[in-house]
């Protein structure tokens, strides 16, 4: 279709299958990013499933925000530096931690931000769409 022979009809009827378009992309694009926020919650589960790798992670959690340097962390968990180093590269491959480095040493940091996405994407049904409603002890922790 040259733009000089294009009825006004015509032309309304790309511009309607490029919209078209745009609304199945931007889908295809949610649908897309929900499966790969899924992936990436399972990662973090699967991290976090690790005794050391937990235990780092809530050392990190109370180092806040400062952070903790991978020498200090083995130290206060009495773990071995290379597992300890190993244990870190996991919850950093799954974005629960995040690392920098300062001077000689590696600094790792609770990544709350990547967390609370996460928290939120399993939350997100809970308690009819309010998961605000998730508030005090639960029973288990009455008793």
């Amino acid at each position: 279709m040259s733009s000089e022979s294009a009825s006004f009809s015509e032309v309304v009827q790309v511009l309607r299958s490029g919209v078209v378009s745009l609304v199945v992309l931007d889908i295809s694009l949610c649908s897309y990013n929900l499966g790969i926020m899924k992936i990436k919650v399972i990662g973090v589960l699967a991290a976090l499933a690790h005794e050391s790798r937990l235990d780092i992670f809530r050392e990190l959690v109370q180092a806040a925000p400062d952070g903790l340097a991978a020498g200090a962390i083995a130290s206060k968990l009495d773990i071995p530096a290379p597992t300890c180093s190993f244990h870190l590269k996991e919850l950093r491959n799954a974005d629960v931690v995040v690392s920098e480095r300062q001077g000689r040493s590696i600094v790792y940091r609770a990544n709350f931000s990547f967390l609370q996405s996460s928290l939120n994407y399993l939350l997100e049904d809970c308690c009819g769409g309010v998961a605000g409603r998730l508030v005090g002890p639960s029973e288990s922790d009455t008793a």
